[in-house]
């Protein structure tokens, strides 16, 4: 909004208002229950990949990095289109004890999901596995995990994909074939 006043109550009235808003606003993202799809501390671009695609198969699902990522990743996602971003939300707009179903890609280690190893485990939260790698000490260990060692988390991804009849956008498509690398 562009003020044309000089009176500064003004300006004040519209700060307070522009920040009842973004109150509102995450009020009401952290007031349900909640899907999250989230993968792996320092994330790179097979793990953007498998989120993106888990994204498809749970379409109410929030898109959650779980710490920093790769500086290449970063970098990309400071240029990316709003198709792609618009999708990733901030993990300080969650509320780890509203989530009610984890999807975690591209990783089954509990040390390496950031703060939502808090609610592994968790009577109410149902967690669901997606990973690529060999079994380690620190595997979280649930019902409902596909695990298949291939080369890279999105090959498997796609595959699952493929099972479900799921077709990626264009954009979606080049960001499976980026993670390969």
């Amino acid at each position: 909004m562009l003020l044309r006043s000089s009176d500064p109550s003004a300006f004040i009235a519209v700060k307070r208002r522009n920040r009842a808003l973004d109150n509102a606003l995450t009020r009401l993202n952290h007031s349900s229950a909640q899907t999250v799809i989230t993968t792996h501390i320092n994330a790179d671009f097979d793990a953007l990949a498998s989120l993106l695609a888990a994204q498809k198969l749970y379409p109410e699902a929030r898109v959650v990095f779980p710490g920093a990522q790769e500086k290449n990743l970063r970098d990309y996602l400071m240029r990316a289109s709003p198709e792609v971003s618009a999708v990733i939300v901030k993990l300080k707009s969650v509320m780890v004890n509203k989530v009610t179903r984890l999807i975690i890609v591209d990783t089954r280690q509990l040390s390496r999901i950031g703060d939502f190893a808090s609610i592994i485990g968790k009577d109410g939260v149902e967690v669901i596995i997606y990973d690529h790698h060999p079994p380690s000490g620190d595997d979280i260990v649930v019902e409902n995990e596909q695990c298949k060692e291939y080369g890279s988390n999105r090959a498997f991804m796609v595959e699952i994909l493929e099972e479900n009849c799921v077709t990626p956008p264009p954009e979606g498509a080049t960001i499976l074939a980026i993670g390969i690398f």
